[in-house]
C-alpha cells in the first residue's frame, strides 16, 4: 500500500487530514532549517507516521489521535484552561528542556492547534543543532514526506545525512550509535527521571564525597606512618549498603564489590594470607594515588600493581569516584556497552582497563551533546551518565548486545514488505491446496494497513508438524475481495472465515522442500527470532529483510534433483552433528577425478579384495552418489521406511581417507525428526533417486521418538531394527523450547552471572538442592533452571514431591500389590518413579531433568537406598531390588527443593549433604518490584514491613520470602494473605516473644503496606 494511501487511512476526515498534514509539512522544513542531518521520518510498527528530530519522537501522526512535542515557556499563558490543565498533568517528555508531549484528538484540531504550532516549532527549532549530526538514514522513509508534498503542496526536502555526503550511500550508517539514541530516549523517560533512577544518580555524587573525604584522610595518615590496613580495605573497596558495612563505616558505592569482609573475602577465596595485607593495601593505595595524580601513567601504574582478586571491578569505583573526568568504572555492564559502540572488544580484567577506559571516554565525548540535553542531580558527571546508562541497558533493559532486534521489533526501523501468513491445519489443507492450486486466497486479520500488492508471503503451517511450507506474492491489496471458490474443497472449517473478513490472493513462487520446521528455524541464528517463534497468536506477522533472504537462502534450486542415502543408524548422530552424509567403502579410494571406467576398474578390485562385503550393484551406485550437487535434497534412510533426516547438499563430494564412511557430501541438515512414511524397497538402496513426490511424502510423514540404543549399524539393504513409533508421544516431536539464561533471569530476578554458576554446579555434580526459607520461590526457580537445562534436546521434565511416608518401592523397586483382573491381589517386583524416568531419559537425545520438590521431607537414606551410591559414582550401575542392573543416564540431572524452615532439614545426613551442590534462595526483593498486579500497593513500603520481619526473625532459614504476594489482583487479597498465612506463621516463630508478634499484626502494618502513612510497624 503507498504511503499516500496508509495516510488517508490514518486521516480519513479530508479537512483534518489537510490541517495536519500542512502541521506536519511545517514542522520538516523547520527541522531541515534547524539541522538538515539531524531529523528522519518513518512509519512506526504500520501504525504511526513520526517526525524524529535528534533521536526524539517530536510529532507522531496515528489514528484516533496525533502526539505534539511542545514548550511549556511559549503555551502556558496563551493556552485554554482545559489544555493547560492537560499540559500539566501529561507526562515530561524529559529529553527536550521544559517540553512535553500533548496528546490531540482530531476533534479537537480546530480548537487547540493553531495554539500549538508556535510552540512546537519553537521546540524543533531548539532540538535540531542540540545533538551531534544523526545518521539516521537506515529509518527515514522518503515515501512519508513524498505524500504529504503531494497533499499539501509543499515541497519538501530530504534530510542531508553526513554518511551520505561523505560516501553517497546510506550503506555506511553507524547503526551501533543510531540504535544507542532510541534506546537512550527510553532510559530517560523510562528509569533516569524515576524514583529509582534519581535514587542510583545520587549514588554516584554521594560516593565520590565521601570517597574524596576519605582518600585525603588516608594519605595524610599514610605519610604520617600510622597503619592504615584495614583503613584502605574499608575506605578504598567499593563496599555494598547493608547494615553492617555502614556500622563500620565502609565506603559504599553505586557498583559494590564487598557484601561484608574483604579479609575474609580473599583470605577465604586463597587470595592472600593474614600476613600480607600489610604490603597489599600499600600496593594498593600507591596504585591509587599514582592514577589519581598523573591519570596519563594509567598503562604503567596497572603494569606494576598486581594483586589476585584486586581486578578492574574492585580499584576502578574508586578512581572514577576521585578523577570522574579520567576513568570510568570498569564491570561487565560498562564493558558491554563500550565494546558495543567502539566495535572493538573489551574485557574487564586489570590489564585490559586502559584500553576500555580510552574507548569508552571517546565513545562518551561522541555522546556528550545527547547527555547535555538530560536534567541530572548536581555534581553528577557524564562519566556518571554514562556507567548509569550501562546498567539501564544490562541490568534493566536486558538488552541484547550486537543482536539485531527481531520479529516486530525489527520491522518497526523500516516499511515491512514481507509476512508470515499462519495456517491453522484444522482449518485449512495447506498441503493438499499446494500441491493442487497457482494461488491461495488468505485472511487477513493483523496488519491491514500494511500488507499491500507485490509484498511477499511466507505461508506457515501451524500444529504438531509447524514449519514455514511455500512463498508467495500478494497479488493484491487487502481491501479487494478475491474469489475463493478454488480454495473450498481445502477449506476443512470453512465458517472460520467471515464474509465481512478482508483476504488477499497469494500467487505461489516456490514450495519448500522440506517445509522449514519450527526447529530448523530456532537453529539458525539469523530466523531465530521470527515474530511466529514468541507469539504465535495471529494470522500475520511481519518477517525482517534480513530473515526473509535467509528464508530465500533454504530455497532449493529449481533444477535440484532428491535423492535418498542409505544411513547407517548408529553413524546417524555423527553424520547429523558433522553436517554431512557418507557411504563406505573406502577401498575404492577417491573417485572424485576418475572416468567411469576408472570407477568400474577401482571397483572390482576392491571386490576381489573383500570378497562378500557388499554387492557390486550396491557399490557401484557410489558413481551416482558422487554425482549428486549443491541444492540437490537429501533424505537419510534407514531400511524401506524411515527417515532419519531431511537436508540440503552444501558442497561437492569428498573423499576422507581415515573414516570408514569415506565418500562424503556436505549436507545441511534441515530437518532432523525422525519419520516414518511408506515402506518401498528402493529407500533400502545405497543411493537412489526421488520423485518430488516420494521426497514430499517423506518431508511430511509421521514422527517417531528419537531414539539412542539402535542396533548396531547395517549395512545398505538390510532393514534397520524398527524405531518406537508414537502416535501420542511422551516427548515432544520438535525439539524442547530453548530457554536462555537471560530468559530465567527476567522471569526469576535472579543475577545472570549467579545462574550460570548454579548451572555449572549442576552439570559438575549432577544433581543440586534449591535451598532456603518459605515463600523464596525455590519450586518456581527450579521449574525455570529445567527447562533451561532442557532446552534445546528431546529430553523430560517430571516432578515427584516427597512426603513423610515415601518409600524405596515407590521410587526405586519393590514388590508393591497390584489387583488382578478377578478382583484378588498379587505382589509383583515392580521399577519405582525413578527407574522408570531414567529409562525414558536413556532413549531421549538431551537433558532429562528431575525435580524433587519437598525433598527433605522423606527419609532420604531408606528412600534413596543404591541411588546413594549412584549419585556420587555415576558412570557404575548396580543391582537394585530383583537383582536387575541400574545406572544412571550421562543426560539426567535431578533438583531437589528444601524448605529450611522444615525442621525434617535435620534428616539430610552429612553423606547426602556431600552428593548435592547445595544453592540457597533468599528474599529476592526485585521480584516484588517487577510484579505487574501491585496497583494500590506501595512495593517499597511492603519490602520495607518484610525486610524488618526478617530482621526480627534474624534466622536467614526461616526469613518471610515474596512468593506468598505473587498472586493477581494482590491489593484486594493482601488482608488475607497477611492475616491467614503469614500471621500464622510468625505466631509459631515468635510464640515465646507475643510483644513481638504484636508489631507484626494485620492492623499495625497495613498503613505502611497501601502507602496511607508511616504506620506503626
Amino acid at each position: 500500500m503507498a504511503c499516500g494511501d496508509f495516510l488517508d487511512r490514518l486521516l480519513p476526515d479530508p479537512d483534518v487530514r489537510a490541517t495536519v498534514l500542512s502541521f506536519m509539512a511545517q514542522s520538516v522544513l523547520a527541522a531541515h532549517e534547524a539541522g538538515p542531518s539531524t531529523w528522519h521520518s518513518s512509519i512506526y510498527r504500520g501504525r504511526s507516521v513520526l517526525l524524529n528530530v535528534s533521536h526524539c519522537y517530536m510529532l507522531a501522526i496515528e489514528r484516533e489521535a496525533f502526539y505534539v512535542v511542545v514548550n511549556i515557556d511559549h503555551v502556558t499563558d496563551d493556552l485554554s484552561t482545559e489544555l493547560g490543565e492537560r499540559l500539566n498533568s501529561a507526562k515530561s517528555f524529559v529529553t527536550i528542556p521544559k517540553g512535553r508531549v500533548v496528546t490531540l484528538r482530531y476533534e479537537e484540531v480546530d480548537e487547540f492547534l493553531p495554539l500549538l504550532v508556535q510552540a512546537h516549532l519553537a521546540v524543533v527549532a531548539v532540538a535540531g543543532p542540540m545533538f551531534i549530526r544523526t545518521p539516521n538514514a537506515a529509518n527515514h522513509y522518503s515515501g512519508v514526506i513524498d505524500a504529504i508534498s503531494s497533499r499539501t503542496g509543499i515541497e519538501l526536502p530530504d534530510p542531508e545525512y553526513f554518511d551520505r555526503a561523505s560516501s553517497g550511500s546510506a550503506g555506511s550508517v553507524d547503526s551501533r550509535f543510531d540504535e544507542l539514541g532510541n534506546l537512550y530516549d527510553e532510559f530517560v523517560t523510562s528509569f533516569a527521571m524515576e524514583s529509582i533512577g534519581i535514587a542510583h544518580a545520587q549514588m554516584y555524587v554521594q560516593g565520590r564525597d565521601s570517597a574524596e573525604a576519605n582518600f585525603g584522610e588516608l594519605c595524610r595518615a599514610a605519610d604520617a606512618g600510622e597503619d592504615v590496613v584495614d583503613r584502605v580495605l574499608i575506605h578504598l573497596l567499593p563496599h555494598a549498603k547493608t547494615k553492617g558495612n555502614l556500622a563500620k563505616g565502609a565506603w559504599i558505592h553505586v557498583a559494590p564489590a564487598i557484601t561484608k569482609d574483604a579479609k575474609a573475602l580473599f583470605e577465604g577465596a586463597g587470595w592472600a594470607k593474614a600476613e600480607d595485607w600489610p604490603a597489599i593495601t600499600a600496593g594498593l593505595l600507591a596504585f591509587v594515588r599514582r592514577c589519581v595524580e598523573s591519570p596519563d601513567q594509567v598503562g604503567a601504574a596497572v603494569a606494576a600493581f598486581s594483586q589476585k582478586g584486586l581486578q578492574a571491578g574492585m580499584v576502578t569505583p574508586i578512581l572514577n569516584a576521585l578523577r570522574p573526568d579520567a576513568f570510568l568504572i570498569s564491570n561487565k555492564k560498562s564493558c558491554a556497552l563500550v565494546s558495543f559502540l567502539s566495535g572493538a572488544k573489551h574485557t574487564t580484567s586489570l590489564s585490559g582497563y586502559p584500553a576500555l577506559n580510552a574507548a569508552g571516554f571517546a565513545e562518551i565525548e561522541r555522546l556528550r551533546p545527547m547527555f547535555a540535553a538530560h536534567d541530572r542531580p548536581e555534581r553528577m558527571t557524564d562519566s556518571d551518565l554514562f556507567d548509569m546508562f550501562g546498567h539501564w541497558l544490562v541490568a534493566v533493559r536486558k538488552f541484547a548486545f550486537g543482536k539485531q532486534p527481531a520479529g516486530a521489533a525489527a520491522a518497526a526501523h523500516g516499511v515491512t514488505t514481507s509476512w508470515l501468513f499462519q495456517c491453522n491445519p484444522k482449518i485449512y489443507d495447506l498441503r493438499a491446496a499446494l500441491r493442487e492450486l497457482p494461488a491461495i486466497t488468505w485472511v487477513v486479520r493483523q496488519h491491514k494497513a500494511d500488507i499491500a500488492e507485490g509484498h511477499t508471503a511466507f505461508l506457515w503451517e501451524s500444529g504438531p508438524n509447524a514449519g514455514i511450507l511455500a512463498r508467495g506474492r500478494i497479488a493484491a491489496p487487502p481491501l479487494t475481495r478475491v474469489d475463493q471458490s478454488a480454495d473450498e474443497k481445502f477449506m476443512l472449517e470453512p465458517g472460520q472465515f467471515k464474509s465481512t473478513e478482508l483476504f488477499v490472493p497469494v500467487e505461489i513462487e516456490h514450495v519448500y522442500r522440506p517445509p522449514v520446521s519450527r526447529a530448523a528455524l530456532r537453529r539458525n541464528s539469523n530466523l531465530a527470532g521470527l515474530s511466529i517463534l514468541n507469539a504465535s497468536q495471529g494470522t500475520n506477522f511481519p518477517v525482517t529483510d534480513a530473515e526473509a533472504e535467509a528464508l530465500l537462502e533454504l530455497e532449493a534450486p529449481e533444477d535440484a534433483r532428491f535423492w535418498s542415502v542409505s544411513t547407517p543408524a548408529k553413524r546417524w548422530t555423527e553424520f547429523h552433528d558433522g553436517g554431512f552424509v557418507a557411504v563406505a567403502w573406502p577401498e575404492i579410494g577417491d573417485i572424485s577425478g576418475m572416468t567411469r571406467e576408472e570407477f568400474d576398474r577401482a571397483l572390482d578390485r576392491a571386490a576381489v579384495a573383500n570378497p562378500g562385503d557388499y554387492g557390486h550393484t550396491g557399490a557401484a551406485q557410489m558413481w551416482t552418489f558422487a554425482s549428486i550437487v549443491p541444492g540437490d535434497r537429501i533424505v537419510a534412510s534407514s531400511g524401506p521406511d524411515v527417515a532419519l533426516g531431511i537436508g540440503t547438499v552444501i558442497g561437492p563430494y569428498a573423499y576422507v581417507d581415515s573414516s570408514p564412511h569415506a565418500h562424503r557430501l556436505a549436507v545441511r541438515w534441515d530437518d532432523v525428526q525422525a519419520r516414518r512414511h511408506a515402506s518401498d524397497p528402493k529407500w533400502q538402496r545405497l543411493v537412489a533417486e526421488l520423485t518430488p513426490e516420494e521426497f514430499d511424502e517423506a518431508a511430511g510423514s509421521p514422527p517417531i521418538a528419537p531414539a539412542q540404543d539402535l542396533d548396531d549399524e547395517v549395512e545398505p539393504g538390510v532393514t534397520v531394527p524398527e524405531l518406537v513409533e508414537v502416535d501420542e508421544p511422551a516427548v515432544p516431536i520438535e525439539p524442547n523450547e530453548v530457554i536462555d539464561l537471560e530468559d530465567v533471569a527476567v522471569a526469576t530476578a535472579f543475577d545472570p552471572e549467579l545462574l550460570e554458576r548454579w548451572v555449572r554446579a549442576i552439570h559438575r555434580k549432577g544433581q543440586a538442592v534449591l535451598y532456603g526459607p518459605p515463600g523464596t520461590g525455590k519450586t518456581f526457580v527450579a521449574d525455570w533452571l529445567a527447562r533451561h537445562l532442557a532446552g534445546g534436546g528431546y529430553g523430560t521434565i517430571e516432578t515427584v514431591q516427597f512426603h513423610p511416608a515415601y518409600s524405596y518401592e515407590e521410587f526405586m523397586a519393590g514388590i508393591r500389590p497390584r489387583t488382578r483382573p478377578d478382583g484378588s491381589l498379587e505382589y509383583a517386583l515392580e521399577d519405582g518413579f525413578f527407574v522408570r524416568f531414567c529409562d525414558r531419559a536413556r532413549k531421549l537425545r538431551g537433558t532429562s531433568v528431575l525435580i524433587i520438590d519437598e525433598l527433605n521431607r522423606a527419609n532420604l537414606p531408606r528412600v534413596f537406598g543404591e541411588l546413594m551410591y549412584l549419585l556420587e559414582y555415576r558412570d557404575k550401575d548396580v543391582a537394585i531390588a530383583g537383582s536387575r542392573r541400574f545406572s544412571i543416564p550421562d543426560n539426567v540431572r535431578i533438583i531437589g527443593t528444601m524448605n529450611t524452615a522444615d525442621r525434617s532439614i535435620a534428616l539430610v545426613d552429612h553423606a547426602l549433604r556431600r552428593r548435592f551442590a547445595f544453592l540457597g534462595l533468599w528474599p529476592n526483593y526485585d521480584v516484588l518490584r517487577n510484579l505487574p498486579s501491585t496497583s494500590g500497593i506501595d512495593v517499597e513500603g511492603l519490602i520495607g514491613v518484610l525486610k524488618k520481619l526478617n530482621s526480627a526473625i534474624d534466622d536467614p532459614h526461616y526469613e518471610v520470602g515474596i512468593s506468598f504476594f505473587c498472586g493477581a489482583d494482590l491489593a484486594a487479597s493482601m488482608a488475607d494473605i497477611w492475616q491467614m498465612e503469614i500471621e500464622p506463621y510468625i505466631e509459631e516463630y515468635f510464640f515465646d516473644r507475643r510483644s513481638l508478634l504484636g508489631e507484626y499484626r494485620w492492623e499495625k502494618v497495613e498503613a505502611r503496606i497501601f502507602g496511607k502513612g508511616s504506620g506503626d510497624g
